[in-house]
């Protein structure tokens, strides 16, 4: 069994033992909770996003979301469809929740190119899609 000794509402500590430890302190059966996790007195939360939980795709797989139409779009020399392009390009992931995010794919749908924007933008990323 994992226990966590709590500081401050925090973990401070995790030791795994079969009884609950003998050292001064509160110490609480954890389960996954780590280092840093909040302690609310009967639940623990952890307080920074998991890369499980985050929305960044690579870049790449940013544009294999676009599917058949990939290729149309990267070979595209309309300034605007250019300009979404090379701004995703230089970027070192893609945060499907940035919120400028819809207004670029939609001037690609706007230049002509059939893509799915919501289903860009909402389908669960998979570990192969992460950075």
């Amino acid at each position: 069994m994992r226990w966590a000794l709590i500081e401050s509402g925090r973990v401070a500590n995790v030791v795994e033992q079969d009884d609950q430890p003998q050292i001064e302190g509160l110490w609480v059966a954890c389960g996954n909770a780590g280092p840093g996790w909040l302690w609310d007195g009967g639940e623990f939360s952890d307080p920074a996003p998991s890369v499980a939980a985050s929305r960044h795709l690579s870049v790449g797989s940013f544009f294999d979301r676009f599917g058949p139409a990939k290729w149309a779009i990267l070979a595209d020399t309309s300034a605007s469809v250019q300009a979404v392009v090379r701004d995703a390009s230089v970027r070192r992931y893609i945060d499907l929740d940035n919120p400028q995010l819809p207004s670029g794919l939609a001037v690609i749908v706007a230049a002509g190119h059939a893509i799915d924007a919501d289903e860009i933008l909402t389908a669960p990323v998979r570990d192969e899609e992460r950075p």
